[in-house]
Protein backbone atom coordinates (compact mmCIF):
# COMPACT_ATOMS: atom_id res chain seq x y z
CA UNK A 1 0.00 0.00 0.00
CA UNK A 2 2.95 2.14 0.07
CA UNK A 3 2.40 3.23 -3.76
CA UNK A 4 -1.24 4.13 -2.81
CA UNK A 5 -0.40 6.16 0.39
CA UNK A 6 2.45 8.24 -1.55
CA UNK A 7 -0.02 9.21 -4.33
CA UNK A 8 -2.30 10.35 -2.10
CA UNK A 9 -0.01 12.31 -0.01
CA UNK A 10 1.39 13.70 -3.71
CA UNK A 11 -2.09 14.84 -4.46
CA UNK A 12 -2.78 16.54 -1.46
CA UNK A 13 0.02 18.47 -1.58
CA UNK A 14 -1.03 19.42 -4.94
CA UNK A 15 -4.77 20.27 -3.82
CA UNK A 16 -3.89 22.07 -1.23
CA UNK A 17 -1.16 24.43 -3.08
CA UNK A 18 -4.20 24.71 -5.83
CA UNK A 19 -6.72 25.53 -2.95
CA UNK A 20 -4.48 28.00 -0.88
CA UNK A 21 -3.79 29.75 -4.55
CA UNK A 22 -7.24 30.02 -5.95
CA UNK A 23 -9.69 28.85 -3.37
CA UNK A 24 -10.46 25.78 -5.77
CA UNK A 25 -9.60 22.50 -6.73
CA UNK A 26 -10.04 21.16 -10.05
CA UNK A 27 -11.43 18.10 -11.06
CA UNK A 28 -9.35 15.81 -12.16
CA UNK A 29 -7.18 15.51 -9.32
CA UNK A 30 -10.49 13.99 -7.27
CA UNK A 31 -11.30 11.85 -10.12
CA UNK A 32 -7.75 10.84 -11.19
CA UNK A 33 -7.14 9.64 -7.25
CA UNK A 34 -10.47 7.48 -6.97
CA UNK A 35 -9.72 6.16 -10.54
CA UNK A 36 -5.98 5.25 -9.13
CA UNK A 37 -7.36 4.35 -5.91
CA UNK A 38 -9.97 1.71 -7.16
CA UNK A 39 -7.37 0.63 -9.67
CA UNK A 40 -4.37 -0.27 -7.13
CA UNK A 41 -6.59 -2.08 -4.96
CA UNK A 42 -8.52 -4.25 -7.66
CA UNK A 43 -5.19 -5.28 -8.69
CA UNK A 44 -3.46 -6.45 -5.35
CA UNK A 45 -6.80 -8.11 -4.77
CA UNK A 46 -6.45 -9.97 -8.03
CA UNK A 47 -2.52 -10.58 -7.02
CA UNK A 48 -3.01 -11.46 -3.11
CA UNK A 49 -6.75 -12.45 -3.56
CA UNK A 50 -7.81 -10.39 -0.51
CA UNK A 51 -10.88 -8.04 0.16
CA UNK A 52 -9.08 -4.30 -0.85
CA UNK A 53 -11.00 -3.58 -3.79
CA UNK A 54 -13.90 -4.57 -1.74
CA UNK A 55 -13.17 -2.27 1.36
CA UNK A 56 -11.92 0.68 -1.00
CA UNK A 57 -15.18 0.89 -2.76
CA UNK A 58 -17.06 0.47 0.53
CA UNK A 59 -15.29 3.55 1.78
CA UNK A 60 -15.55 5.76 -1.19
CA UNK A 61 -19.55 4.56 -1.24
CA UNK A 62 -19.50 5.69 2.68
CA UNK A 63 -17.18 8.86 1.82
CA UNK A 64 -19.35 9.90 -1.06
CA UNK A 65 -22.57 9.60 1.36
CA UNK A 66 -20.95 11.88 4.05
CA UNK A 67 -19.58 14.29 1.79
CA UNK A 68 -22.79 15.14 0.10
CA UNK A 69 -23.90 15.73 4.21
CA UNK A 70 -21.32 17.91 4.58
CA UNK A 71 -22.05 19.70 0.97
CA UNK A 72 -25.58 20.81 1.23
CA UNK A 73 -24.93 21.27 4.86
CA UNK A 74 -22.84 23.87 3.45
CA UNK A 75 -19.63 22.82 5.63
CA UNK A 76 -18.42 21.95 1.97
CA UNK A 77 -17.76 23.15 -1.33
CA UNK A 78 -17.93 20.87 -4.54
CA UNK A 79 -13.97 20.52 -4.69
CA UNK A 80 -13.72 19.53 -0.88
CA UNK A 81 -16.25 17.34 -1.00
CA UNK A 82 -15.07 15.35 -4.26
CA UNK A 83 -12.02 15.49 -2.80
CA UNK A 84 -13.23 13.79 0.54
CA UNK A 85 -14.93 10.84 -1.81
CA UNK A 86 -11.72 10.19 -3.51
CA UNK A 87 -9.81 9.59 0.29
CA UNK A 88 -12.49 7.37 1.34
CA UNK A 89 -11.58 5.06 -1.74
CA UNK A 90 -8.04 5.78 -0.65
CA UNK A 91 -8.26 4.75 3.17
CA UNK A 92 -10.75 2.53 2.96
CA UNK A 93 -14.06 1.56 5.28
CA UNK A 94 -11.91 0.50 8.03
CA UNK A 95 -11.77 1.68 11.79
CA UNK A 96 -9.27 3.82 10.16
CA UNK A 97 -12.21 5.95 8.20
CA UNK A 98 -13.59 6.78 10.84
CA UNK A 99 -10.21 7.81 12.93
CA UNK A 100 -10.14 10.14 9.78
CA UNK A 101 -12.98 11.70 10.28
CA UNK A 102 -12.50 12.49 13.62
CA UNK A 103 -8.85 13.86 13.01
CA UNK A 104 -10.54 16.27 10.24
CA UNK A 105 -13.13 17.71 12.35
CA UNK A 106 -10.91 18.25 15.56
CA UNK A 107 -8.31 19.32 13.11
CA UNK A 108 -10.72 21.67 10.98
CA UNK A 109 -11.85 23.03 14.09
CA UNK A 110 -8.35 24.34 15.19
CA UNK A 111 -7.22 25.63 11.51
CA UNK A 112 -10.18 27.24 11.05
CA UNK A 113 -10.07 29.30 14.31
CA UNK A 114 -5.92 30.33 13.38
CA UNK A 115 -6.99 31.20 10.05
CA UNK A 116 -9.72 33.02 11.08
CA UNK A 117 -7.35 35.41 13.39
CA UNK A 118 -6.27 36.85 10.90
CA UNK A 119 -10.19 38.16 9.53
CA UNK A 120 -11.28 39.19 13.08
CA UNK A 121 -13.52 42.21 13.32
CA UNK A 122 -14.79 43.91 15.63
CA UNK A 123 -18.07 42.44 15.08
CA UNK A 124 -17.16 38.75 14.73
CA UNK A 125 -18.60 37.86 18.61
CA UNK A 126 -22.35 39.48 18.03
CA UNK A 127 -22.44 37.39 14.34
CA UNK A 128 -21.22 34.17 16.66
CA UNK A 129 -24.42 35.21 19.19
CA UNK A 130 -26.71 35.85 16.22
CA UNK A 131 -25.87 32.22 14.45
CA UNK A 132 -26.68 30.78 17.89
CA UNK A 133 -29.38 32.04 18.46
CA UNK A 134 -30.56 31.70 14.35
CA UNK A 135 -29.92 27.97 15.03
CA UNK A 136 -30.69 26.75 18.62
CA UNK A 137 -32.73 23.93 17.10
CA UNK A 138 -30.01 22.19 15.79
CA UNK A 139 -27.69 22.48 19.12
CA UNK A 140 -30.47 20.78 20.99
CA UNK A 141 -30.57 17.81 18.48
CA UNK A 142 -27.31 17.42 18.17
CA UNK A 143 -26.79 17.14 22.03
CA UNK A 144 -29.61 14.70 22.07
CA UNK A 145 -27.81 12.91 19.66
CA UNK A 146 -24.40 12.85 21.16
CA UNK A 147 -25.89 11.48 24.34
CA UNK A 148 -27.96 8.96 22.81
CA UNK A 149 -24.58 7.58 21.07
CA UNK A 150 -22.91 7.89 24.59
CA UNK A 151 -25.26 5.70 26.20
CA UNK A 152 -24.90 3.35 22.99
CA UNK A 153 -21.16 3.31 23.32
CA UNK A 154 -20.66 2.75 27.00
CA UNK A 155 -23.42 -0.33 26.48
CA UNK A 156 -22.69 -1.61 23.05
CA UNK A 157 -20.04 -0.84 21.16
CA UNK A 158 -17.23 1.99 21.56
CA UNK A 159 -16.80 2.90 18.00
CA UNK A 160 -20.15 4.89 18.93
CA UNK A 161 -18.45 7.10 21.03
CA UNK A 162 -16.68 8.28 18.07
CA UNK A 163 -20.13 9.59 16.11
CA UNK A 164 -21.31 11.43 19.85
CA UNK A 165 -17.95 13.25 19.50
CA UNK A 166 -18.51 14.74 15.86
CA UNK A 167 -22.69 15.27 17.15
CA UNK A 168 -20.81 17.32 19.94
CA UNK A 169 -18.58 19.04 17.75
CA UNK A 170 -20.81 19.90 14.72
CA UNK A 171 -22.85 22.30 15.56
CA UNK A 172 -20.06 25.00 16.91
CA UNK A 173 -18.45 24.08 14.06
CA UNK A 174 -21.60 24.90 11.93
CA UNK A 175 -21.83 28.35 13.69
CA UNK A 176 -18.37 29.60 13.68
CA UNK A 177 -18.34 28.78 9.95
CA UNK A 178 -21.42 30.98 9.17
CA UNK A 179 -19.93 33.50 11.05
CA UNK A 180 -16.68 33.76 9.34
CA UNK A 181 -18.47 33.46 6.20
CA UNK A 182 -19.77 36.79 6.64
CA UNK A 183 -16.12 38.03 7.04
CA UNK A 184 -14.59 36.83 4.21
CA UNK A 185 -15.94 38.59 1.71
CA UNK A 186 -14.10 40.84 -1.10
CA UNK A 187 -15.13 42.73 -4.62
CA UNK A 188 -13.63 41.82 -7.59
CA UNK A 189 -13.83 43.23 -11.23
CA UNK A 190 -16.13 41.48 -13.40
CA UNK A 191 -13.95 39.79 -16.09
CA UNK A 192 -11.68 38.48 -13.05
CA UNK A 193 -14.44 36.08 -12.22
CA UNK A 194 -13.81 32.16 -12.38
CA UNK A 195 -16.49 29.49 -12.79
CA UNK A 196 -17.84 28.54 -8.30
CA UNK A 197 -17.28 32.09 -7.59
CA UNK A 198 -19.96 32.36 -4.76
CA UNK A 199 -22.14 35.84 -4.86
CA UNK A 200 -22.24 37.13 -1.83
CA UNK A 201 -25.61 38.29 -3.00
CA UNK A 202 -28.00 38.25 -5.92
CA UNK A 203 -27.42 40.58 -9.03
CA UNK A 204 -30.17 41.51 -11.52
CA UNK A 205 -29.12 41.85 -15.37
CA UNK A 206 -31.88 43.52 -16.87
CA UNK A 207 -34.91 41.04 -16.40
CA UNK A 208 -32.03 38.29 -15.28
CA UNK A 209 -31.75 37.45 -11.71
CA UNK A 210 -28.10 35.40 -11.02
CA UNK A 211 -29.00 33.63 -7.94
CA UNK A 212 -26.15 33.35 -4.85
CA UNK A 213 -25.94 29.65 -4.43
CA UNK A 214 -23.21 27.46 -2.75
CA UNK A 215 -22.64 25.71 -6.63
CA UNK A 216 -21.04 28.94 -7.62
CA UNK A 217 -21.31 31.00 -10.68
CA UNK A 218 -21.29 28.68 -14.45
CA UNK A 219 -19.89 30.11 -17.11
CA UNK A 220 -23.44 31.32 -18.85
CA UNK A 221 -23.27 33.41 -15.59
CA UNK A 222 -19.77 34.87 -16.26
CA UNK A 223 -20.72 36.35 -19.34
CA UNK A 224 -23.28 37.93 -18.06
CA UNK A 225 -21.29 39.71 -15.09
CA UNK A 226 -18.12 40.65 -16.97
CA UNK A 227 -19.12 43.82 -17.67
CA UNK A 228 -19.43 44.77 -14.09
CA UNK A 229 -16.86 46.72 -12.49
CA UNK A 230 -17.56 45.23 -9.23
CA UNK A 231 -19.12 42.28 -8.02
CA UNK A 232 -18.81 40.95 -4.41
CA UNK A 233 -18.03 37.18 -3.63
CA UNK A 234 -17.66 34.78 -0.92
CA UNK A 235 -14.40 33.48 0.11
CA UNK A 236 -14.53 30.20 2.01
CA UNK A 237 -11.63 29.37 4.29
CA UNK A 238 -9.02 26.52 2.28
CA UNK A 239 -10.24 23.70 3.71
CA UNK A 240 -7.91 20.73 1.56
CA UNK A 241 -4.61 21.50 3.87
CA UNK A 242 -6.92 20.05 6.71
CA UNK A 243 -7.05 16.72 4.57
CA UNK A 244 -3.49 16.61 4.67
CA UNK A 245 -2.51 17.29 7.92
CA UNK A 246 -5.26 14.65 8.79
CA UNK A 247 -3.89 12.20 6.21
CA UNK A 248 -0.68 12.62 7.66
CA UNK A 249 -1.19 11.91 11.50
CA UNK A 250 -3.31 8.90 10.71
CA UNK A 251 -0.39 7.31 8.80
CA UNK A 252 1.55 8.40 12.28
CA UNK A 253 -0.94 6.29 14.04
CA UNK A 254 0.09 3.25 11.54
CA UNK A 255 3.29 3.89 12.51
Amino acid sequence: MVFLIALAIVWLIVASLQDIKKREVFNWLSFSLIIFALLFRAIRSVMFNDASFYYGFLGFIAFFVIANLLYYGKFFAGGDAKLFMALGAVIGLNFNAFIFIVLMFLIGAVYSIIYSVFMIKKNFFIGIKKHYQDNRGIFNLSLFACLGFIILGLFLFNLFLVFALLFLFFPFLYVYAKTIEEFMMKEVRGIDLREGDWLAREVRIGNILIKSNWEGLKKNEIRLLKGRKKVKIKQGIPFVPVFLISYILLLFKEF
